[in-house]
């Protein structure tokens, strides 16, 4: 294993449970791989502080109170100014990566590296690669470098020498209106003499959210004020050193990949009650800059009733009721994000299931929304007719084939699309 330091950076507010879920699930992989964890708080009660507290037996999580208007940039200034690590991640309090995923991370990360850049999505569609100049490394990776999780910077490159009186001035004459963390990545690369920077690809299955992120935390106003206004503003405030080529590249594909790839994407804003004909007139002159999507089809999507797309979802939800009455002995496969998902539906139905099962998972007894979770293998000689699997995975290629192998095909009930749909229905972020 490498021998390289990193700081864990956790900014969060008012999301106690997440921080939680982190540390009790999660926090091992990264303390494991050699991480110091810091959370930077801001919430106005204590129950943040206290959780964090509750799990400080290790020495390497730290727990620090953000005062008011205390922001990104004074993150990196403040690991600048002191020398304690090689590398630097800001890390967002719901994002969740495996074990395998943080021994990946770990095994790539080289001093050489000024930024690297980690993607478990599969929105590129890109493999892993390195970068020589900023401006490539902008208008191919931005989407990604944006999001808050996917980033790590070699403090001895990106946060050491800096003049961070000129750079706070700069920041302050534009802060109201930009993502901080972004338009520091962007400009300080453009100061290294000569620059490197890595796109790590990871298995979409090695990254996700906390299933306890609610996608009711994207308001109408946070949604499209940080990518409409803030996103773009970022981009078209840096230096003349990115052409406005660069820069409305960068635009368009962090649009594209993350929001407004299509017109399915803004149909679900608008069922969400976050896309209205109100916020179109207000980005009219935005929209062209985020997608490819024409501005009369996305006026239309602003105007669809949203009871009418509730409407179409129906049938998928009556093939999964008449599924699990046609079998006795209901199990979900899978016991994460779709798992609890199904899960919740299911009781909301009055519907009951035995439980969770899972191609591998840690040895011992393990229960997920309070029922067991089995792996497969194990229970599979005691299935029957009567037994029914419902495939709560986004990804199941492998899992359906394996299932085809096993047993009959009437057994098992997947519906990519309806895992979507109870994920929304129940609140939580696809």
């Amino acid at each position: 294993m490498n021998k390289v330091s990193v700081a864990l950076c956790i900014p969060t507010y008012q999301r106690s449970e997440i921080v939680e879920e982190f540390l009790s699930e999660c926090a091992e992989y990264y303390l494991d791989a050699g991480m110091d964890i810091y959370f930077y708080d801001g919430s106005e009660d204590t129950k943040t502080e206290d959780v964090v507290r509750k799990y400080q037996e290790s020495s390497r999580i730290y727990y620090i109170k953000r005062p008011e208007n205390y922001n990104t940039l004074m993150i990196f200034e403040g690991y600048g100014r002191t020398k304690e690590y090689d590398f630097i991640w800001l890390f967002g309090d719901a994002s969740r990566y495996t074990k395998e995923a943080v021994e990946e991370i770990v095994f790539n990360l080289k001093l050489e590296y000024d930024v690297i850049c980690v993607d478990g999505t599969d929105y590129s569609k890109m493999e892993t690669q390195t970068f020589s100049k900023p401006q490539e490394f902008m208008r191919k990776c931005a989407w990604r470098v944006d999001y808050v999780g996917g980033t790590l910077i070699n403090w001895h490159t990106m946060l050491s020498n800096i003049d961070w009186a000129a750079y706070n001035k700069e920041y302050r004459k534009i802060c109201a209106e930009i993502l901080p963390h972004s338009w520091f990545y962007w400009r300080r690369a453009l100061d290294l003499k000569q620059f490197c920077a890595l796109f790590l690809e990871l298995q979409k299955t090695q990254s996700d959210w906390s299933v306890l992120k609610k996608s009711s935390s994207w308001s109408q106003e946070h949604l499209f004020y940080s990518v409409c206004e803030k996103w773009v503003k970022t981009f078209e405030c840096l230096p003349a050193d990115y052409s406005e080529e660069d820069k409305r590249t960068a635009i368009l594909t962090a649009g594209e990949f993350v929001h407004f790839k299509n017109i399915k994407q803004f149909l679900l804003y608008r069922r969400r009650g976050i896309f209205s004909f109100k916020v179109f007139l207000k980005y009219r002159d935005t929209w062209k800059k985020m997608t490819r999507v024409s501005k009369w089809k996305i006026c239309l999507a602003s105007l669809v009733p949203r009871h009418w797309l509730d409407f179409v979802k129906k049938p998928m939800k009556n093939r999964l009721k008449g599924f699990c009455k046609a079998h006795s002995r209901i199990i979900i496969y899978g016991a994460a994000f779709w798992g609890r998902a199904y899960a919740e539906y299911l009781d909301q139905c009055g519907i009951k299931y035995d439980g969770f099962c899972c191609t591998n998972r840690k040895p011992g007894k393990y229960e997920f929304c309070q029922h067991p979770v089995y792996v497969f293998d194990e229970i599979k000689r005691d299935f029957d007719e009567n037994v029914g699997i419902i495939v709560a995975i986004e990804h199941a290629q492998e899992v359906m084939a394996k299932l085809e192998r096993e047993i009959d095909r009437k057994q098992f009930f997947y519906e990519p699309e309806l895992g979507k749909e109870l994920r929304y229905q129940l609140g939580y972020q696809n």
